[in-house]
């Protein structure tokens, strides 16, 4: 039963500062506290890059912070005093779990605050990618676990109030299981750019496109997750030859940005003239890039930030997996089954939870040996559902 509804009003405070992949995935999972609690507000404090994820989301107070500011502990005793000036008498939430954060709850704690902290399930993952007698099976989805900090902190959490998703269609129900397709992100749920449409941008092809308009996002945080250069080039000449009247937009980083140059100038045959543009040309801020990832067909992505950020805005995305695995509990939000491609069989799958380490087999047979006729394959059924 939901708590009773009071006209008090309850602040939390709530801390990560890590990658783009693991913050956008807050996103849903505010999303879902809020609405079932009309009562909550939520102060969220994270890079100030991140800022625009969080635009238009309702009762959520965004702050963010300079880590480079708030150095050693000294630095950290002086943030945490900050941060406590704006939930004196609210709970706070250690959504990273990280040695930053815990010097920072410790504080808080030794001031009294009811602090309470994310489980990210390590010795399950540890389990799932060591060499011998792995155990392979689905772990709990990273919103999950950001659902269960509330959970144990006493916020209400109703399952029934998950917005339904337009990127998949026939789902009926709502399950926590995370190897199901049943929680689904409203297309456009987060108002980007404040109702501004991608066309409208300044530098935007205006193609008169009778196909499809795809992202293809070819790089990751670590080299491990990612397909090797010509490999990369193989499969963006096979998306211009399989969707020859479709606009592909290449998505990376600003530390990317050279390599996507090249990535182009090496599909650059007059058959594709005009056909691949870089993101970063088309969007001059992070928050037109969002747009931009907002009004496309589809994804394509390595296991990595843009998947997470197509998937959390309800466009269809096909995330490629390779010494990671979707059961790590970092598969695309509302697409887990039907997001996601790999290759099957390989009992040395997956070898790594964030990319870190090294190939067991050596070969990096789970990247090599993918078949690319295999992705254009998922491709076409994910853009026909």
């Amino acid at each position: 039963m939901p708590p009773a509804k009071t006209d008090r009003q309850l602040n939390v405070l709530a801390v990560r500062f890590s990658a783009i992949g693991d913050v956008s995935l807050l996103v849903p999972a505010f999303q879902q506290v809020l609405a079932s609690n009309p009562e909550l507000n939520i102060i969220f404090v994270s890079k100030p890059f991140f800022e625009p994820l969080f635009t238009g989301i309702d009762r959520l107070k965004f702050i963010g912070i300079k880590l480079n500011d708030y150095q050693g502990l000294r630095g950290l005793f002086k943030l945490s005093s900050l941060l406590l000036n704006f939930n004196q008498n609210g709970l706070f939430l250690d959504l990273h779990d990280s040695l930053r954060t815990k010097i920072l709850r410790s504080i808080w704690q030794l001031r009294g605050k009811k602090v309470f902290v994310l489980d990210k399930g390590r010795a399950q993952k540890a389990a799932l990618i060591r060499k011998r007698h792995k155990i392979l099976h689905p772990l709990k989805h990273a919103v999950e676990r950001y659902l269960d900090v509330f959970k144990v902190a006493g916020v209400f959490i109703n399952i029934s109030d998950r917005p339904a998703n337009s990127a998949e269609s026939g789902v009926s129900e709502i399950s926590s299981i995370p190897t199901v397709d049943t929680v689904i992100i409203e297309r456009g749920t987060v108002n980007w750019l404040g109702g501004k449409l991608a066309t409208d941008l300044p530098h935007y092809p205006q193609p008169n496109r009778k196909a499809y308009q795809l992202g293809f996002a070819p790089f990751a945080g670590f080299d491990l997750k990612e397909f090797e250069p010509e490999k990369k080039v193989d499969l963006l000449k096979l998306l211009l030859k399989s969707y020859p009247q479709s606009t592909i937009i290449l998505f990376g980083g600003k530390e990317k940005q050279a390599e996507l140059q090249k990535l182009c100038k090496a599909t650059s045959a007059d058959e594709f003239n005009g056909s691949v543009v870089l993101a970063s040309d088309l969007a001059g801020n992070f928050q037109e890039e969002l747009k931009l990832i907002q009004q496309l067909d589809l994804m394509l992505s390595m296991d990595s930030g843009n998947l997470h950020l197509a998937a959390i805005s309800g466009v269809r995305v096909l995330g490629i997996y390779g010494t990671t695995h979707p059961y790590l509990g970092f598969s695309p939000y509302g697409q887990e089954q039907s997001g996601t491609v790999g290759l099957e069989g390989l009992e040395c799958r997956p070898c790594t939870v964030y990319g870190k380490g090294k190939c067991y087999r050596g070969d990096f047979a789970c990247m090599r040996q993918l078949p690319l006729d295999l992705i254009i394959e998922k491709i076409n059924s994910r853009l026909e559902c």
